[in-house]
């Protein structure tokens, strides 16, 4: 439940970022062990980067970073922009947030990311029947969690259906009810994107923070009867 709102939440700040630079309240100088933190990290499989974006906030408020503050992911340190802070990193085996906070001295979290798996059902160029198939992937792990998200451009129109995050299972059921309510249908390919999910709900540096990293692998499949 923690990371479905967790989730929300990051598609809600995503969201404020693409669309609204101004920001009403801004917090200067505020310490950062008394602010708030979600930082996500996404990459994508065959990329040699990976995305981060975070949100700061002390209560309802923004936090601007002083000169002296700084917070980093795998040295290369974020940049606000708008409400939000992104940065672009190499890809690697894990990611660590380094939060500088003058008061209070230095602070590291480390989480790896949640590779070493591949979409084994449907397979790249098969058939998903329409009537329900199950999404399979490799090397399930308890503790990381799992997000599906079907696509298909169908007579020109964008279809989807999201299904996530759950706890990775190693597999999972797509019903006929839920592909016939996201109106998908034969004539066009449809892309199966696993996204792999490791989090720690406890950066430190922060009152509270959280840091979800994302490995996305995708395959493209024909609709079936």
């Amino acid at each position: 439940m923690k990371t479905r709102i967790l989730a929300i939440l990051l598609a809600g700040l995503s969201a404020a970022g693409a669309t609204c630079s101004v920001n009403v309240n801004v917090n200067s100088g505020t310490p950062l062990d008394e602010a708030d933190a979600i930082i996500n990290i996404r990459r994508t499989d065959g990329q040699a980067q990976a995305s981060v974006e975070a949100s700061i906030r002390r209560g309802f408020a923004n936090v601007n970073l002083t000169d002296e503050q700084s917070v980093s992911v795998n040295d290369v340190e974020l940049m606000r922009s708008g409400s939000l802070f992104f940065a672009t990193v190499e890809a690697g085996s894990s990611y660590t947030v380094r939060v500088v906070e003058p008061t209070r001295g230095v602070n590291t979290t480390n989480v790896v990311e949640p590779g070493g798996f591949d979409i084994t059902g449907p397979a790249e160029g098969s058939t998903a029947s329409l009537s329900g198939f199950t999404v399979e992937w490799s090397n399930s792990e308890p503790g990381f969690f799992v997000e599906i998200l079907i696509t298909q451009n169908l007579l020109g129109e964008p279809k989807s259906l999201l299904v996530g995050p759950l706890p990775d299972a190693g597999s999972q059921l797509i019903p006929d009810m839920q592909i016939a309510s996201a109106g998908f249908g034969q004539g066009a390919p449809m892309t199966i994107a696993v996204t792999r999910i490791a989090e720690d709900s406890a950066v430190a540096g922060f009152a509270s923070g959280v840091m979800q990293v994302r490995l996305t692998k995708s395959v493209t499949v024909n609709a079936g009867p």
